[in-house]
């Protein structure tokens, strides 16, 4: 399969990166609940590019004993939390969906993360 502009082979292990790295371009990859976006990453990433999945680092942010934890426990409480200490991530999206200022506080927090 091609994808335009990309040439169908494999980058090599010993690839520099950085030599190139004022030539290489970033992509925003977005879309809707089954619209592909995994299928077209797991293309990227056949084909040796790099991919930074803003789902995986948000999670990350949000794990137990972090920092990004702390702060989030912090401002929105102990009753976002299941019983495992982690973030119950639909009721802070509740939270922070409902009231504007709750997400801008939370956004804040994700930029530092």
């Amino acid at each position: 399969m091609r994808i335009r502009g990309i040439e169908p082979r494999r980058i090599k292990p010993e690839f520099n990166f950085a030599a190139v790295r004022f030539s290489m371009r970033i992509v925003g990859l977005t879309g809707g609940i089954g619209s592909g976006k995994s299928t077209v990453s797991n293309l990227f990433k056949g084909h040796g590019i790099p991919v930074v999945d803003a789902d995986v680092v948000a999670r990350n942010v949000l794990k137990k004993g972090t920092g990004g934890w702390r702060k989030v426990v912090a401002a929105f409480g102990d009753e976002i939390l299941l019983p495992n200490g982690e973030v119950d991530r639909p009721k802070l999206g509740q939270v922070v969906f409902n009231d504007p200022d709750k997400r801008q506080l939370l956004n804040r927090y994700y930029r530092y993360f």
